[in-house]
């Protein structure tokens, strides 16, 4: 019996290592084990990564321009896939190259006259421009010479910031002359806002599409200004004399006979750049005779208004001004943003942020510390002026009975001691003076040595300014019209000497 439990013993323990040794598990019960094996799945299938379809597509894309590159902007095309619709897109490099072609006016020649060298301190490394002139030319008159290969227009061209003259050219011969990006078209500036004046306008854009030699060549509209509020422009009675008419009349024509065109690109909108800058301290003053713009703002404005619309680039980048009108320089910010918000709004006036400036503003954007200046009294005599054709003494109402005395404020006369190289000379906006000189005593001007008169709001006296003269006096004046002066008229001429 002892022998007998002794084996049972180690029977005992060999079943057990056995069952170690082979991982023999107690049993579960079946709920528990469902359990445990959803577990097992769960903790798995969050083990494994997630893995995203594909697609056996083989992509076939067509390539479409949706953004035109400019000469200083980026342009864009896009890709997308026939098959599946996939899309990307890539930018197109800007050109740095510019030609534009005018049918134009003489409100083109104003437009264009500074573009070359604005295009060309841009950044524009070629720069080609064009300008088919006839004086006051109308859509009418465009048409005619067109179907008649008329070779009726002065044509002026600039490729090197020189503009050279060719008479007798047509519309065909500088179509073909060179491959136009942009070909510009206006209306006369009187008719600007008459709509009943756009019929000939299709047959002109169909010829011109026709003829152009790019293919991607595209029309531009060039939006027209209204006249200065004065202005005695022949046209101006269509308008009932109303600058904010005319303004509106020409918006109107835009909006009903240029932007319904399909064949025009896109629009100038001088118009508007024009009358936002009046809204500003340059005033209503920036024509030379009512409706053609002056040689500084006007022209100014009107020329960086064309770059910024046709090439894209930045007018904060701007900073190049003609030199015969440096002094403009202090007036870059308003223009800059005459120009943006005709980009922004190019169909309605958006009043300037500077309705205003200081003397010390002004001088400060010219480089000049008004610390440095003493504001002297210029001795204005109202009902009083200087002719230098007639003698060396003033008109007033006790020697003369001119009919033009209240009209103007006199300045007392200057030597070079009291009016120093240097001074400096401040206009308000609305007036004018003329800077009468006497080489003696005795010395009397002609009709064509007579100073003319300026209407800039800064000059400086230099070594030129005096020139041959001994004296020099002013007359001060209402810009473009008969208004008779005050004493309060005045204060809108200083005159600054350095302090010594």
């Amino acid at each position: 019996m002892k022998n007998l439990w002794k084996h049972f013993t180690l029977l005992f323990l060999c079943i057990c290592m056995l069952s170690t040794l082979f991982g023999c598990q107690p049993a579960v019960d079946p709920e528990h084990e469902s359990e445990s094996k959803s577990e097992e799945s769960k903790t798995e299938s969050e083990s494994e990564p997630e893995t995203e379809e594909t697609t056996d597509c083989e992509h076939s894309y067509s390539e479409a321009v949706t953004q035109k590159a400019k000469a200083l902007q980026e342009g864009e095309k896009t890709f997308t896939c026939s098959l599946c619709g996939d899309r990307y897109t890539e930018p197109i490099e800007a050109t740095k190259s510019i030609k534009i072609l005018a049918i134009g006016n003489s409100f083109s020649v104003d437009a264009m006259r500074y573009l070359w060298d604005i295009c060309n301190q841009g950044g524009v490394k070629t720069v080609v421009l064009g300008n088919l002139y006839i004086g006051g030319c109308t859509l009418s008159t465009h048409w005619k010479n067109i179907s008649n290969g008329s070779a009726a227009y002065t044509y002026y061209k600039n490729t090197k910031g020189n503009w050279l003259t060719t008479e007798g050219k047509s519309v065909q011969a500088a179509l073909a002359e060179e491959d136009w990006d942009i070909i510009t078209i206006q209306q006369a500036s009187g008719y600007s806002g008459a709509g009943s004046t756009y019929q000939t306008l299709d047959s002109i854009l169909s010829f011109v599409h026709e003829n152009k030699t790019n293919p991607d060549a595209e029309v531009y509209w060039h939006m027209t200004w209204a006249y200065q509020a004065d202005s005695t422009h022949k046209d101006f009675p269509i308008y009932q004399n109303s600058q904010s008419l005319m303004y509106e009349k020409i918006v109107q024509c835009v909006r009903e006979q240029v932007k319904t065109k399909p064949q025009i690109a896109g629009v100038i909108p001088n118009g508007t750049a024009v009358q936002n800058l009046r809204t500003s301290y340059i005033g209503d003053t920036i024509t030379r005779d009512g409706y053609h713009m002056n040689y500084a703002h006007g022209r100014y404005v009107t020329a960086l208004t064309w770059y910024a619309c046709l090439t894209g680039g930045s007018v904060d980048a701007i900073t190049w001004v003609p030199a015969d009108y440096y002094t403009i320089r202090s007036d870059l910010p308003v223009m800059r943003e005459a120009v943006k918000n005709a980009l922004a709004t190019p169909d309605s006036v958006t009043s300037s942020a500077y309705p205003e400036i200081t003397d010390a503003l002004r001088l400060e954007a010219l480089g000049l510390d008004i610390q440095n200046y003493r504001l002297i009294d210029w001795s204005p005599r109202v009902t009083a002026f200087w002719n230098s054709q007639t003698g060396f003494g003033i008109n007033h109402s006790g020697n003369s009975t001119s009919s033009v005395l209240p009209y103007y404020t006199a300045s007392k006369q200057f030597t070079r001691t009291e009016l120093p190289v240097g001074s400096l000379i401040l206009l308000d906006a609305g007036y004018q003076y003329r800077p009468e000189g006497w080489r003696s005593e005795s010395d009397r001007s002609t009709a064509s040595t007579r100073p003319g008169n300026v209407n800039v709001a800064f000059t400086q006296v230099t070594e030129a300014w005096w020139g041959s003269y001994q004296y020099r006096a002013f007359n001060l004046a209402h810009v473009g019209s008969s208004v008779a002066m005050t004493e309060d008229d005045s204060a809108h001429f200083r005159i600054y000497v350095p302090i010594s």
